[in-house]
């Protein structure tokens, strides 16, 4: 039998899609492009903190709607960058 997770679906409510959107504190999702932009890094390398991710230890961080569309979960997002804190050492 497999495990099934349930994933909240992403609504445009929720959902950060413009840069200028970035302080409002309700929304749970934000587009790959507004991330770099909140935390003041280019696009490759969010796209590289998604793609080194570890899956099992975190399967909510973004939802793959597209090949082009990957939405964030903000509060997912933030426990994986506190989890990569002085990995580099």
């Amino acid at each position: 039998m497999s495990k099934v997770l349930k994933i909240e679906v992403p609504t445009k409510e929720k959902t950060i899609m413009d840069p200028k959107e970035i302080a409002m504190k309700d929304k749970r999702f934000a587009k790959v492009n507004t991330l770099a932009t909140l935390y003041d890094v280019s696009y490759s390398t969010v796209y590289r903190w998604l793609n080194n991710l570890d899956e099992t230890k975190f399967p909510r961080v973004y939802v793959e709607l597209s090949s082009s569309l990957r939405l964030i979960n903000l509060e997912e997002f933030d426990k994986y960058l506190y989890s990569m804190h002085k990995k580099y050492l």
